[in-house]
Formats: C-alpha cells, sequence, structure tokens
C-alpha cells in the first residue's frame, strides 16, 4: 500500500470556495434580473417546503394570530375598565356639577305637588327671588305674596275678591323667600347614586337617587332627575309613610316645572290690593312661617 491510498480525499466545498475566491469578479447583473430572481427563488422554496415544516409554519402563524387576539383582547378589556371608571367618575363629577349649579340659582319657579293617603292631590305654584316669594294655589287660585325686605304680606282670594295685607314677623327664617332653593342644597349634599336616565318632559334627565335624604326636615328617599346639558334638576320627588301606622298608603311629593334663573316681572311680587277688592278673607288664618334659626 502505497502513500496515494492514504491521502485524504480533497473537500469538494473547500475547493469551490476557494475557486470562487479566487476566480475574478465580473460586473453585477442588473438591480431589475436581482430582484425577479430573490422572486423566483422565494417562490419555488415557498413551494417545496416539505409537509411537516409546512405544518409548523402554518402552527407558528396560528399561534401568533391567536397571541395577537390575546393581546387585543387584554387591550379591549383594560379599555373596558377604563370606560367603566370613567363612568363611575362622572356621576360624581355630574353630581358635584349639580351642586355648583345650584348653589348659583337667585331665582326660581317650579310647582309643588302632594298626592296625600286618600289619593287627593295638591298643587302649589312658586316664584321665588331674592328675598320675595309668591305662592300660587293651583285650583282656588288664592295667592300669597311674601317680601322679607319689607317685612309685608299679602293674600288674595280672587273668588271672593277679598284680601289680606299683615306683617311679617322679624323673627323668620331670613332666606324665607329662597328656602326651597336652599332646602335643594341641603338635600344634594347627601350621598347620591346614579340610577339610569328617564325622559321628563322632552329632556333625557340623568336620574339620582339620595337614600335618606332630607328637605323642609323631612327624611326620606329621594329621586332627583338632572337635565345633562344645564346640570340642573327637572324633577326632585320622594315617598314617605303616612303618620298613621296602620295605613301603608305613601305620601308623594313632587317638585318639578324649574325655570331656574328666570327673570321675573317687579309685578309678581307687588304688594298692591287689586282693584275692587275688600279686605278680609273669611277663615282667614295667617301662615305659619318656618322660625330663623338661632
Amino acid at each position: 500500500m502505497n502513500n496515494d491510498n492514504h491521502r485524504p480525499a480533497p473537500d469538494v466545498l473547500e475547493q469551490a470556495v476557494r475557486a470562487l475566491r479566487d476566480a475574478p469578479i465580473p460586473a453585477g447583473p442588473p438591480a431589475e434580473l436581482t430582484a425577479a430572481t430573490f422572486a423566483a427563488i422565494r417562490e419555488r422554496l415557498a413551494g417545496i417546503v416539505p409537509s411537516e415544516s409546512a405544518r409548523q409554519l402554518q402552527r407558528r402563524r396560528r399561534i401568533m394570530r391567536y397571541l395577537s387576539f390575546g393581546a387585543c383582547s387584554t387591550a379591549a378589556a383594560a379599555l373596558v375598565g377604563v370606560l367603566i371608571l370613567l363612568t363611575g367618575n362622572n356621576s360624581a363629577i355630574a353630581f358635584d356639577k349639580v351642586r355648583e349649579r345650584v348653589n348659583e340659582v337667585t331665582a326660581v319657579t317650579y310647582v309643588d305637588t302632594q298626592v296625600d293617603r286618600h289619593g287627593y292631590s295638591s298643587e302649589l305654584k312658586y316664584f321665588n327671588r331674592g328675598k320675595q316669594s309668591r305662592m300660587e294655589l293651583v285650583k282656588s287660585g288664592n295667592l300669597y305674596v311674601y317680601d322679607f325686605g319689607k317685612l309685608k304680606a299679602l293674600s288674595i282670594a280672587p273668588s271672593i275678591r277679598a284680601y289680606e295685607l299683615y306683617d311679617i314677623e322679624e323673627e323668620t327664617d331670613d332666606t324665607q323667600a329662597m328656602q326651597f332653593v336652599n332646602q335643594v342644597k341641603r338635600l344634594l349634599k347627601g350621598s347620591a347614586v346614579e340610577d339610569g336616565s328617564e325622559t321628563i318632559d322632552g329632556i333625557k334627565a340623568t336620574v339620582f337617587k339620595i337614600d335618606g335624604g332630607t328637605m323642609y326636615n323631612l327624611k326620606a328617599n329621594y329621586k332627583v332627575w338632572v337635565d345633562p346639558k344645564t346640570a340642573l334638576p327637572v324633577r326632585i320627588s320622594y315617598e314617605r309613610k303616612p303618620s298613621d301606622p296602620t295605613d301603608a298608603t305613601p305620601v308623594t311629593k313632587t317638585f318639578d316645572h324649574f325655570d331656574w334663573n328666570p327673570t321675573l316681572k317687579d309685578e309678581l311680587f307687588s304688594l298692591e290690593v287689586p282693584e275692587g277688592y275688600t279686605e278680609g278673607i273669611p277663615g282667614f288664618v295667617k301662615p305659619v312661617l318656618t322660625p330663623k334659626k338661632k
């Protein structure tokens, strides 16, 4: 056996690399041809991928789609969570705005309706401005005008064309004319919970519940309907049990038809006696006003 029999077999790959390295490099093909060639190679390779490799590729793509969907779902869930938090905060923010807007009220008109346990309904219309107040009984037409600046009051009974003009005692609440607004402010200090929305007189109002709220020293569960555009109430109501413990029929009271900060004519609060009226209303009882707080 000679040395030729033990000579290692030439490395074909190494020879090819050496030949390529030593060969002169001609000018490259046009860029368009290179791009077309690479595109053809990619298409060719895509067609001869073994079935197992293709299945693996499809699996990887499917997993990536799932991951992408999961990421989107997570992002969506996070967005929903943020929206829920914002919605919850909006209730508090909106109600704070209601408090703020009511604090700006200097005049208001509204209707006070009460239905007793017998189903009898009484309706009063109020006009309040500064230290002046006017109350009209809708059914009888009787009206009462109070001027807490002049400490004078006028009661009129149109059905019998009679009147009563009298003094108001100084020991009354110094905010009597705007007492309703002050009572609303007191009510709004309570904790409110948003309770959907309802349409009131064409307004889609946000409903708030104030359990254990107080107005006119009456503690009850109140509902307040608020116009989202003005942040002012369009209705306030409550139900309470009658004083008779054996009667379960509730007494309801509603304040609505609000006009907040209207321009009211001075004539509404005039203390002048109408022409042709006679002094003295039969059975007239001077209204009892809320005592001034000490």
